[in-house]
């Protein structure tokens, strides 16, 4: 058997040596299709599918909670926590938790930043970590804390750690255990470094009087309970509970705001994660995207194999008649299949790995810190895309011997038909699917480009402007408050720095652009006069004189904020064109009051509109914002941004902008980006998707102009006898290229009709992905039909060349 397979091996090789291109283009197709496939696959599988290294993690449950009123995310107390747990009977055990910040720690060796998780002692046994050393913390430790075993070579290498002092935040605190390896926490984009009480990160934020209390609670559920269950427990007992064990100290405002706070309770098997939920979706699409391409890839596939079949006919009878058996011919062209399959795998796996790392690459840009999930193709992926691979080639196979043994001799030395007819309904099928699926491939590229433009379009002031910024944070232990003159002191002496032609300070903008989550506002306004009720999300920004002019936002109505509107001086505001509209319908909104309501209800005087601009969100360029003064609330403006336009080198303004931060005292700074690269961050999943959607768009029509190609090369081969027929009884050379340019027009032109509906059905599937264009854009429906229908013309043109040059005689000769 060995031998026998030894030869079909040995035959295969020569075979498809003597057949170069077709074999060159089934690898280089296969690969592609295959090798970007298994890339999205693997990005799928790494940041959406995959599960947390916590023993039974669908058991796992987080609770969170959010303010509807401010859009913000809510917290729970830590008397109503343990309240709650012990009433309930849906969870085994409960934490506390709040997890994804960086402290700063302090040892003897120096300072590092470290991933955190704050949480409650119970914890450790709802995730079933254990020590390597030490011990975990419990409700008597306040200062104890727990570090990964990675963590712990960085900070003190090989020496001990447990019964080491060091600082979170400038709070003492004790090294009291080392958790073991194959435990990352419950943060799914990256491990944690350190594990720490409530209590300390009380200490640490500089008010170990303020009551505990966390942004989410994480719970295990009991044995035989259902996540349904549970949240009907917690949505039906958990308000009760929590009017009654709210702090007494509370402000009123912010316990009618706990009270209004809405329960989400959610499966928490593969963890917190921000990635997952800024790219999930877009990554499921780009699957489907994928999908489709494999699609036309094997259907290019199929359609080069029957056609190359139709040519090895003559072959195929010469081995039968020879007394070859059907199934051993069978067998040798399934040989064929495997072999073209087993060398694209070999080349599919290295381009997935490649892809992989260039998009994790552009994923990690922004993050502020750099770790990031494991994100390679692994065992599963590798298992499936070898898996995937092998059926397309015995595909391949099959298709080729369906099409070659079942052959008689006459039929083999028929002459006078083409190559599309000789394939059958099923042949053509293949070749306008694959015009069809293109097209569909090529319109959503289209919206996904047309979306990243329309939302580039939106702000060109931070895209056009040479401007740097940076925000400055408190160093750990300091806790006073910046005076409002330091406000003034900073944007002048940023502003005479070399290089530097204007500076200003604001707190939000352009936080926003690249946040998924809804826009937090804690300031409601009204009309003073309660006239015009407001609905819609404000935002409140808070700005130093000069912010507008240095971001080129045109004032339409009145006079900007200046240093005079500091404490004391009455409450002013600049409006967006759009929230004063809103407000006053029917006349001028300046010199008017508006109302910020809540116990601190105060009115304030709106002293300019400024025209509408994406202030908070690229894709919202109108937004409602009211723009106060920066030293009118300084306790909520300690972190502002500080903005320097440059007019020399980015490197100079930079040490400057260092150097006056530094000689003003009270903040250490984060890294530098310029407005521009701002925007690319914000827009990092656009681009993305854009990306790879082209990508895909491209390939795609590539596989399918190769697919035309190939068939109509075919054709001209196999019809080289009638062609000369033709010449030889008169035919002029314009004739024989538009009889061959007719047969690739037959497959372009019902492939473009069958597709535009497929690919408006499509694109209504990715609505929510798209801004500022409709899915049935009839403009970038009419450009993917005219490409498809170019690129089976381009393709259609070399074979029709090449028959018009058959010369009758030699032609004739042939037979």
């Amino acid at each position: 058997m060995w031998d026998a397979l030894r030869l079909d091996v040995r035959h295969s090789l020569r075979s498809l040596r003597r057949a170069p291109t077709f074999s060159l283009i089934v690898i280089v197709t296969l690969a592609l299709a295959v090798g970007a496939t298994a890339a999205v696959g693997s990005l799928l599988s790494a940041l959406v599918l995959r599960t947390l290294a916590v023993p039974s993690p669908e058991q796992l449950v987080a609770l969170s909670a959010l303010e509807p009123r401010a859009n913000v995310e809510g917290y729970f107390y830590a008397d109503t926590f343990k309240a709650y747990r012990a009433a309930q009977r849906s969870f085994a055990h409960m934490s506390m938790y709040s997890g994804g910040g960086i402290l700063r720690v302090e040892t003897r060796s120096g300072v590092f930043d470290a991933s955190t998780e704050t949480v409650s002692p119970s914890y450790f046994d709802l995730v079933g970590a254990r020590p390597s050393e030490g011990r975990f913390f419990t409700e008597s430790d306040d200062a104890g804390v727990v570090i990964s075993e990675g963590y712990r070579l960085l900070i003190f290498g090989d020496g001990p750690a447990v019964g080491e002092a060091i600082k979170v935040n400038g709070a003492p605190a004790t090294v009291i255990g080392v958790a073991a390896d194959g435990f990352d926490g419950l943060q799914f984009d990256g491990t944690f470094d350190i594990i720490v009480p409530f209590a300390l990160m009380r200490s640490a934020a500089g008010d170990p009087t303020r009551p505990f209390r966390s942004k989410d609670v994480v719970g295990r559920l009991a044995r035989g309970v259902s996540i349904e269950a549970a949240r009907a427990e917690v949505l039906a007992r958990w308000p009760s509970v929590q009017s009654a064990t709210l702090p007494a100290a509370l402000p009123e405002a912010e316990r009618e705001a706990l009270l209004r706070q809405r329960l989400n309770v959610a499966p928490l098997a593969s963890g917190f994660s921000g990635l997952r939920t800024r790219y999930g979706t877009t990554l499921w699409v780009l699957l489907a995207l994928m999908g489709i391409l494999l699609t036309v890839a094997c259907a290019n596939l199929a359609g080069l194999t029957l056609a190359r079949s139709l040519t090895r006919r003559h072959q195929v009878a010469v081995r039968l008649a020879l007394g070859g058996s059907a199934r051993r011919v069978f067998w040798q062209l399934l040989v064929d299949g495997i072999l073209l399959s087993t060398v694209a795998l070999a080349g599919a796996l290295p381009l997935a790995w490649w892809i992989v790392r260039a998009v994790t690459a552009s994923l990690i840009i922004g993050r502020g810190t750099s770790k990031f999930p494991t994100v390679t193709p692994d065992a599963g992926v590798i298992a499936a895309t070898a898996l995937l691979t092998v059926l397309i080639g015995l595909s391949i196979g099959v298709v080729s011997a369906w099409q070659s043994v079942a052959v008689r001799v006459d039929e083999s030395l028929r002459p006078g038909r083409s190559v599309i007819g000789s394939l059958g309904r099923f042949g053509r099928g293949l070749l306008v699917a694959q015009v069809a699926l293109s097209m569909t491939l090529l319109v959503g590229a289209g919206l996904f480009t047309t979306t990243l433009a329309h939302l580039r379009a939106n702000d060109t002031s931070l895209q056009s402007q040479r401007i740097v910024f940076s925000r400055a944070f408190r160093e750990p232990g300091d806790r006073q408050l910046l005076p409002p003159g330091y406000y003034q002191t900073l944007v002048t002496e940023l502003a005479r720095m070399p290089g530097a032609d204007a500076a200003a300070l604001s707190v939000y903008y352009p936080t926003y652009f690249g946040y998924t989550g809804p826009v937090p506002t804690d300031y409601h306004y009204t009309r003073a006069d309660g006239v015009t009720p407001l609905e819609g999300t404000v935002l409140t920004e808070f700005v130093s004189p000069g912010f507008f002019d240095l971001f080129r936002f045109h004032r339409l109505q009145g006079r900007d904020v200046s240093w005079d509107d500091g404490p004391g001086k009455p409450d002013v505001a600049l409006v967006s064109a759009s929230l004063a509209r809103a407000l006053f319908p029917t006349g001028n909104a300046v010199g008017k009051q508006i109302r910020i309501a809540g116990p601190g209800r105060r009115d304030v005087e709106v002293i300019g509109i400024v025209a509408d601009a994406p202030y908070v969100r690229l894709d919202d360029p109108r937004p409602l914002v009211v723009f106060r003064p920066i030293m009118q609330e300084v306790e909520r403006t300690q972190f502002p941004m500080a903005y320097v336009r440059a007019s020399g080198d980015f490197a100079t303004v930079r040490d400057g902008y260092t150097r006056v931060i530094k000689s003003l005292g009270h903040r250490s700074l984060r890294g530098f980006i310029t407005s521009s690269e701002w925007v690319d961050r914000a827009l990092l999943q656009q681009r993305f998707t854009a990306g790879l959607a082209t990508f895909a768009a491209a390939l795609t029509i590539l596989l399918a102009c190769m697919g035309v190609y190939g068939l109509l090369a075919y054709s001209v081969t196999a019809r080289v006898r009638e062609i000369g027929v033709r010449r030889a009884l008169g035919a002029a050379r314009g004739t024989v290229v538009w009889m061959i340019v007719r047969d690739g027009l037959a497959i372009a032109v019902p492939g473009v009709l069958i597709g535009a509906p497929c690919a408006w059905a499509a694109a209504r599937l990715v609505r929510a992905q798209l801004y500022g264009i409709a899915p049935s854009d009839s403009r970038t429906l009419l450009i993917a039909a005219a490409t498809s229908l170019a690129t089976a013309l381009a393709a259609s043109l070399l074979p029709a060349l090449r028959a018009s040059r058959v010369a009758p005689v030699e032609a004739l000769r042939e037979e």
